[in-house]
This record gives C-alpha cells, sequence and structure tokens, in this order.
C-alpha cells in the first residue's frame, strides 16, 4: 500500500533494496552491510501528504530493512526530531506535502540516531 500511495512521489523504492530520488540530483540511497551480513546503515522514506479525499495529513514512514523502519518511527513520534525537521523545512510545510530520506548507523542490529539527508515538499 505504501508503494501504491507514495510510487510517483520524488523519493521511491525501487529493485535491489534501494531508495531513489526521481527529481533533483537524482540521489540513490542503498544499504551498507558488516563483513557478517548484519546491516549497517539503513534509510528510510518519511512522506506527509495530504489526502485526496479528505484533505487530512498522512504518514507512511517506511524503511529498506527494519531498521530504516524503527528510525522513521522513532523519529516522527519524537517531538525534538521533529522540532529539528521543520526548523529545515518550508515555512508553510503544514500545508504541504512533505517528504525527506532518513540515514541511520546500526549497531549490534539497533539503529542509531537519524540523520536527515534529503527533503523535498
Amino acid at each position: 500500500m505504501t508503494i501504491e500511495l507514495t510510487g510517483d512521489l520524488p523519493y521511491r523504492f525501487d529493485r535491489g533494496l534501494t531508495i531513489k530520488d526521481r527529481v533533483g540530483r537524482k540521489e540513490v540511497w542503498t544499504p551498507s552491510y558488516n563483513g557478517d551480513n548484519t546491516v549497517a546503515t539503513d534509510y528510510a522514506v518519511v512522506t506527509r501528504m495530504l489526502h485526496p479525499r479528505t484533505g487530512k495529513p498522512l504518514i507512511a514512514f517506511p524503511g529498506i530493512t527494519k531498521s530504516g523502519t524503527r528510525t522513521a518511527a522513532d523519529f516522527i513520534t519524537d517531538p525534538d526530531q521533529m522540532k529539528k525537521l521543520t526548523s529545515i523545512a518550508p515555512g508553510d510545510w503544514p500545508q504541504m506535502n512533505l517528504k525527506f530520506v532518513l540515514q541511520t548507523k546500526v549497531v549490534k542490529a539497533i539503529p542509531t540516531s537519524p540523520v536527515v539527508v534529503a527533503v523535498k515538499s
């Protein structure tokens, strides 16, 4: 369902466990792995968009792996992280769609503090 709702947005999931930027710099984000095949770096896309029928916000926050999803969930429920995000978002973001990519380092299967690596409104 997430891919269906967000597939035509600037950041989308693609083959090979990647997130692609469809516009702008056309960046690609792919997780990295440790020698024992555990995730070392992961990514998530957080999309806040206005539902076309209700006009109310709809939030999707899938990660490439479960570490990315966990990071996104922690990020969007942390008031301090959201305060940081709103400081770099456009002033009228509550009336707009907002998409951003998070990166997290993973240590012993636990994601660390995320970093916003890309934002589009």
